[in-house]
């Protein structure tokens, strides 16, 4: 399995000018113009500023997930006292 940090370069043209963007979504049954807060969604993308391939799609939630492991790993070698 292939965890984000692993891309460091483009896989089709092997570019290392890499941007993460991301889109808001509804996310539920509504209609746009009739949102509520629950209903929005947000998709991160990361892709290569070269050639525009797309390298990976990332949840809110799975970006959440790895800045807390992120930040709990940073704490256990002593960096957050």
């Amino acid at each position: 399995m292939i965890t984000l940090s692993d891309i460091r370069a483009c896989s089709n043209c092997g570019s290392t000018d890499l941007a993460w963007v991301y889109t808001a979504l509804n996310a539920g049954p509504n209609a746009d113009g009739n949102l509520r807060i629950n209903n929005i969604g947000v998709r991160f993308f990361l892709g290569c500023a070269a050639c525009g391939e797309t390298l990976a799609i990332v949840s809110a939630e799975e970006v959440a997930d790895a800045m807390t492991t992120a930040h709990a790993t940073y704490e256990e070698t002593g960096h957050g006292s």
